[in-house]
């Protein structure tokens, strides 16, 4: 057997399936020998990568069963929550929508004001007058107006 070989029966030999030739020039060959060293070093790293991988135990597969189930639980109520909280969202920006056209389309009426207190004083006979410096104070106003009330009633 020649060098040239060695690379077609190193698979059988790292296999365990060598043949005589083949372990006869490893003996005599160092630079074959050193390779199919290497070779076998490389394959034992990688055995344990190829190694299968166990099967769960049954206490696993409950477990992760009731998990999953928990999960989906959780995803459901979450998934109700959003489904609400887009709803309320809907309904809130009709209402201030319908709000603001009501608003637009019933403008609020003129406010009657009550600019110029003395003169309503003045018309009104047995009511108080201006004070000492020509204005009224708070308290005239109050007793003109409950005054007022009272006659009406």
């Amino acid at each position: 057997m020649k060098c040239a070989d060695f690379e077609r029966y190193c698979e059988d030999w790292l296999g365990g399936a060598a043949s005589a030739e083949f372990d006869a020039h490893l003996r005599t060959c160092q630079r074959c020998r050193a390779a199919a060293e290497e070779y076998a070093g490389t394959r034992a790293f990688f055995a344990v990568y190829r190694a299968d991988a166990p099967e769960p135990s049954q206490g696993f597969w409950s477990r992760l069963e009731a998990g999953l189930t928990e999960a989906d639980r959780k995803a459901e109520f979450w998934a109700s929550l959003a489904l609400t909280a887009q709803r309320a969202a809907l309904a809130l920006g009709t209402f201030a929508l319908a709000l603001g056209l009501w608003l637009w389309t019933h403008p609020a009426p003129p406010v009657a004001a009550f600019d110029d207190p003395q003169a309503f004083l003045a018309g009104e006979s047995g009511l108080p007058g201006p004070g000492t410096n020509g204005q009224l104070d708070r308290d005239q106003v109050v007793l003109t107006l409950v005054a007022r009330q009272q006659e009406e009633r």
